[in-house]
């Protein structure tokens, strides 16, 4: 099967698993062809498009020198960490994209996920040992807010190989997060907290801050043994910077 037969069978599956990496975009820049144009490419606004044109761009491959690009574009999906892309051109692994079960759990979920998700709970540092590549963790912290920092890991997620569910699943159990698996799975005893609850303790915040003696009260370390709190969530707590009310 040729390049363009590989990539008009693919094409929708491609888009969705590619990783559009600074990595992968500078391996590519040495590759036939690809280099004349990988300027197109970075020029795209979104990361879809981005995979759209480079797409677009091996389609249109010369048959003189299909081998070749071929073989750079494997290399470079290769040595970027994406195993599970090169496969679908030459398998060599058992890496497979993301299965469409898994895909839709994490996309039709992303809003409560982005709303509960703890991206600095350690769970970034315990998926970039495993799953996710220094380019990835830069651009997650790079984002806005807890909630942007979540959806952009949630979009780098749906780009990895299938095991990367099952890793996110140990990521968010190791974190003390077992409510973020109830959102994606359903399963276990570990509940979101429930909206009104969220929206009490949002609506009384400046009452409660006022009031609660967070820190010499031995409030944290209760919550902490109850696991409420997460280690990480008590560093974070103890560590922010205290008024003469409480807690800021």
């Amino acid at each position: 099967m040729t390049l363009q037969q590989i990539i008009k069978h693919n094409f929708s599956s491609l888009l969705r698993c590619v990783d559009p990496s600074i990595d992968l975009l500078g391996r590519l820049s040495s590759v036939p062809f690809v280099e004349d144009q990988i300027s197109l490419v970075n020029q795209q606004s979104t990361d879809a498009r981005k995979i759209n044109a480079l797409l677009n761009i091996l389609r249109e491959v010369p048959d003189d020198i299909h081998e070749s690009v071929l073989n750079g574009l494997i290399s470079a999906l290769r040595s970027s960490g994406q195993d599970h892309v090169a496969n679908i051109f030459r398998r060599e692994s058992d890496k497979v994209p993301m299965s469409d079960e898994h895909y839709h759990k994490l996309t039709e979920k992303k809003g409560l996920l982005c709303q509960f998700t703890d991206v600095e709970n350690g769970l970034l540092d315990k998926l970039s040992t495993e799953v996710i590549s220094p380019d990835n963790e830069d651009d997650i912290r790079a984002m806005t807010g807890y909630t942007g920092k979540a959806r952009k890991l949630i979009e780098v997620l749906t780009r990895k190989s299938d095991d990367a569910f099952g890793a996110f699943i140990d990521a968010l159990n190791h974190t003390g997060q077992s409510h973020v698996i109830y959102i994606l799975t359903g399963e276990g005893t570990s509940r979101p907290l429930k909206e009104h609850y969220r929206e009490r303790l949002t609506s009384q915040r400046d009452y409660l801050v006022k009031t609660i003696d967070s820190k010499g009260s031995g409030l944290i370390r209760v919550l902490t043994s109850k696991t409420v709190f997460s280690e990480y969530d008590e560093e974070r707590v103890t560590h922010t910077q205290h008024t003469h009310n409480g807690m800021k």
